[in-house]
């Protein structure tokens, strides 16, 4: 849904579970903005870089585009400063500190429409990083589901293929599967988790 872009306005993309589309939705957001002559910047996450080392974001599905990859919120704040972009787009937001949910708001408040996509839940079901601060300070909540792999129900949850070692692993289909809360959970049980 276009906006009239003569005021802030914050757009969260976000599911519970991976494999749902938030990247390819973002990307889709961006490319009708540029088609609208209307000028943009993605970000994305350096940590959160996935299937190349070029400076893009790539969707699970091989969809591919610009992005500037930073260490902190700030450094989207400061090409906002100096660019002025229309569009800033925000890809895998829930890695990000604590720092974006004052940065987003300060963008909106300068006048620029902000499109964030993150996932909501870790694969243990809690809450991920700002998500949940930045869903309740959004204009607009765009929820998508991914499909459970197991029963083909809507998928809500990430589930780790195997027990994680570290708080925050960043990975693709190799490390994580979308699934149903019900697949979810069997799935934690057999593990002993849940």
């Amino acid at each position: 849904m276009l906006r009239n872009l003569n005021y802030g306005w914050i757009d969260v993309i976000t599911s519970g579970s991976m494999y749902a589309g938030k990247t390819t939705e973002l990307i889709r957001r961006v490319r009708t903005y540029i088609l609208a002559k209307r000028t943009a910047a993605v970000f994305q996450p350096r940590m959160a870089k996935r299937y190349t080392e070029d400076e893009v974001i790539v969707s699970h599905d091989g969809l591919r585009f610009e992005a500037i990859h930073t260490d902190s919120p700030l450094e989207i704040l400061w090409y906002a400063e100096i660019h002025k972009p229309n569009v800033i787009a925000i890809d895998e937001a829930q890695f990000y500190d604590e720092m974006l949910v004052s940065t987003v708001q300060e963008l909106a408040n300068r006048g620029h429409y902000v499109i964030i996509a993150g996932l909501s839940q870790t694969s243990e079901g809690k809450p991920f990083g700002c998500m949940p601060q930045l869903l309740a300070l959004a204009d607009s909540i765009t929820c998508l589901y991914g499909v459970c792999v197991v029963c083909g129900e809507p998928a809500t949850k990430p589930f780790a293929l195997q027990a994680k070692t570290e708080d925050v692993m960043v990975g693709g289909g190799d490390r994580y599967e979308a699934r149903c809360r019900k697949c979810w959970l069997e799935g934690r049980r057999q593990r002993g988790e849940a």
